[in-house]
């Protein structure tokens, strides 16, 4: 399981409930050392989490949603990502 707390840091601040490039980045190392992650918990969506799928009802995850959570995802390739802030429920096509 990885979990990343938080938004996406604007700019170059950073905050106790924002991220930034280094948290993602030790968050892969970390878990590509890992055979397979079976669920990422984020606080925020991914960005392009509808591409190749269905658009999410009253959501709009591409402009309230994260490029570095997008890589993250793509990078960890999870059996399960859940997201908490949008509070609506979607679910999208398998990554593998």
């Amino acid at each position: 399981m990885v979990y990343l707390s938080g938004k996406e840091a604007a700019g170059h601040g950073k905050s106790a409930s924002t991220f930034t490039f280094d948290d993602i980045a030790s968050l892969e190392t970390q878990a590509t050392a890992k055979p397979a992650i079976d669920i990422l918990l984020t606080s925020q969506w991914p960005n392009v989490v509808c591409n190749y799928a269905k658009k999410p009802e009253g959501c709009d995850p591409q402009s309230s949603g994260s490029s570095m959570i997008s890589r993250l995802a793509f990078k960890l390739r999870p059996r399960y990502h859940f997201c908490g802030t949008e509070g609506t429920y979607y679910e999208r096509l398998p990554y593998r």
